[in-house]
């Protein structure tokens, strides 16, 4: 599983137990933040609407997410897509990852806070992304650079993952986007998500 996880970027394992799971996540860090992904139209997070949402990665303060599937809702209908960014990101000019590290994006911390970052940072193990296509400004999405980002996502054949009861589905926040599309207004999907930080 581990292997997979720093090779690819993506980890499986179908139907594990919740004792199990907290075992898992304990291996991987700490646990920063969880949240029940499943519509509520009272809650402001786009996460908990139906509605779709685009490829993004997730905090940058998050290494790993987890997704546990407490209910696969429509499970034909609703996948989570997934593409790794790595490859891409490994061969682009040297001028372009230079723009991509001068490219900035204000998030929201976990503790409210704003907070700034880059689009491309250097890492301990790898180059870091951090796409989340909302929070960029309309100056820095027509950057070149930024573009070209866009482009490699949109031309991709994304991995999709059709949910069972169960399943445990680990991503690196800092190479893999996941995106999903609009949900029924009637779904029942609902995943308990984890943001895990090595720090």
């Amino acid at each position: 599983m581990y292997a997979s996880l720093y090779s690819e970027g993506i980890a499986l394992i179908s139907k594990q137990p919740d004792t199990e799971l907290s075992v898992l996540i304990k291996k991987l860090g700490k646990v920063i933040l969880d949240t029940d992904v499943k519509i509520n139209s009272e809650a402001p997070s786009l996460v908990q609407s139906a509605e779709p949402l685009e490829w993004h990665q997730d905090s940058p303060e998050a290494r790993w997410i987890v997704w546990h599937c407490v209910n696969p809702g429509f499970a034909q209908r609703e996948p989570t897509e997934l593409v790794d960014s790595a490859p891409f990101v490994n061969q682009l000019a040297i001028e372009d990852k230079t723009m991509l590290m001068d490219s900035p994006i204000v998030y929201r911390s976990v503790d409210g806070s704003l907070q700034n970052a880059q689009i491309l940072s250097a890492g301990a193990e790898q180059l870091k992304l951090y796409y989340c296509p909302w929070l960029i400004e309309e100056r820095v999405q027509n950057y070149s650079c930024v573009k070209k980002v866009s482009d490699f996502l949109n031309g991709q054949e994304p991995y999709q993952h059709f949910w069972n009861k169960g399943d445990v589905l680990i991503i690196d926040n800092h190479r893999v986007l996941h995106r999903r599309g609009r949900l029924s207004s009637t779904s029942r999907r609902h995943l308990k998500r984890y943001w895990i930080s090595c720090e």
